[in-house]
């Protein structure tokens, strides 16, 4: 129970710096870089299986708490959690210089991908009725691409080591509860 409060607890602080620090300092960008960056990073931390709760919750709340109804960025984070699990198994991301290299290279991608998604969904919006609740208007420029990255390398450096420390926290708890009860 501890466990799941903690974890709800983080992702809801993460959705809402999301809401009211990074979204008003740089409104211009449109793609939510804390969710994404922290859906990287848990899923390189515990892989897809047992990072689907944290996905699905942080989406559909930032979604909820964004727009009133879910987006493409549910299913977006959805679809990246299990490529990023399918893409660290394979390439064997354990640890190393290699490994921070793809893991940085992942994350920007991963942002820049959601706003061309979105730029691109918001220009078909026109011709696909019945779709434009899925996708939020946006515009696109190269700069905002650019920015876009900067701030997912910089979301990425300040969020890794945090979440690897909580992690690393709600584990050390899990096995002291299991030593009490022994």
């Amino acid at each position: 129970m501890k466990e799941i409060l903690l974890r709800a607890l983080l992702v809801f602080g993460l959705v809402l710096f999301e809401l009211s620090f990074v979204d008003v300092l740089f409104p211009e960008i449109g793609v939510p870089v804390v969710p994404i960056v922290a859906v990287v990073a848990w899923t390189l931390l515990l892989g897809f299986p047992r990072n689907l709760p944290l996905t699905l919750g942080m989406a559909l709340l930032f979604d909820c708490l964004n727009n009133g109804v879910p987006t493409i960025f549910s299913l977006y984070v959805t679809f990246l959690s299990y490529t990023i699990s399918f893409l660290s198994r394979r390439l064997h991301m354990e640890s190393g210089h290699s490994a921070t290299f793809l893991s940085c290279l992942l994350v920007v991608f991963s942002a820049c991908a959601y706003q061309i998604i979105l730029w691109i969904g918001f220009t078909l919006r026109s011709s696909l009725p019945g779709i434009d609740w899925l996708f939020p208007a946006i515009s696109f420029t190269f700069w905002q691409l650019v920015l876009t990255g900067a701030l997912s390398l910089a979301s990425f450096f300040f969020l890794s080591p945090l979440l690897r420390k909580s992690e690393r926290f709600l584990s050390e708890s899990r096995e002291q509860a299991f030593l009490r009860v022994r």
